[in-house]
């Protein structure tokens, strides 16, 4: 049994004693930060300037029971064709990718799926978990958002399942809101035996983009070998685009 969502304080007092670790790649549509660094709720004289805009971004992001997650660099794409994409996909492990943060945006085409991962890396403890819901801004131009959890002992970066049912084109611009994680604290602390088992069938899991671009031998969206494409499937899908 879980009690009810965090609130507004609640968040900012999990993040302060370190039940829920929030990092992210960009702030406030500056350059990428150069490594990994974790809010800290609490200002300190051996804060720099960096720490003092990841805490200030991080305080503006807090909702009333929320916390907004927000459009990453990276998305894969379907449509590897499109007019506004030549020149800006890479193929990698079979997935075409768009660098949001180099194009700017990301622009869906009509009934178009699309993995868009967070700029939000997030770790959470033993006694918290989280939904990821769709917010109204999107939902409401047809942007369908796919709902997720987040599992008491995840750690990683956040990846989005994001359809345009509509017969138009649909943008997202890199770092507005993508969706909302509500989280919750577990009555008791999930067993080591279980959080062992879900680390281990998530290949994505600790996975930040640091070292996907370091590593250009990983997928920046790692999916589980029995949804991995295969020959006959990518065929399949060649011809069903033709």
């Amino acid at each position: 049994m879980s009690n009810n969502y965090l609130s507004h304080n609640e968040i900012i007092e999990a993040v302060r004693q370190g039940e829920i670790k929030i990092a992210y790649y960009t702030v406030e549509q500056a350059s990428k930060l150069a490594e990994r660094r974790y809010v800290k709720v609490d200002p300190s004289p051996l804060d720099d300037d960096i720490d003092k805009r990841i805490r200030a971004y991080f305080l503006s992001n807090v909702q009333p029971d929320s916390l907004t997650i927000h459009v990453g660099p990276y998305a894969s794409v379907e449509d590897a064709k499109a007019k506004e994409r030549r020149g800006q996909v890479e193929v990698r492990n079979g997935q075409t990718i768009l660098n949001i943060a180099k194009t700017g945006r990301i622009l869906l085409a009509a009934g178009e799926f699309s993995l868009i991962g967070s700029n939000e890396y997030i770790a959470v403890g033993k006694k918290i978990g989280a939904s990821l819901c769709a917010n109204v801004r999107n939902t409401d131009v047809g942007l369908s958002h796919i709902s997720t959890i987040i599992d008491p002992t995840w750690e990683g970066k956040l990846q989005i399942g994001i359809t345009n049912t509509t017969k138009v084109s649909k943008e997202l611009e890199y770092l507005d809101a993508l969706c909302i994680a509500r989280f919750h604290r577990l009555s008791q602390e999930v067993p080591a035996t279980v959080a062992d088992k879900f680390r281990s069938e998530r290949p994505h899991y600790g996975l930040d983009w640091w070292s996907v671009e370091r590593d250009k031998g990983r997928s920046y969206f790692p999916v589980r070998k029995e949804y991995e494409e295969n020959e006959s499937g990518d065929r399949r899908n060649k011809a069903e685009l033709r």
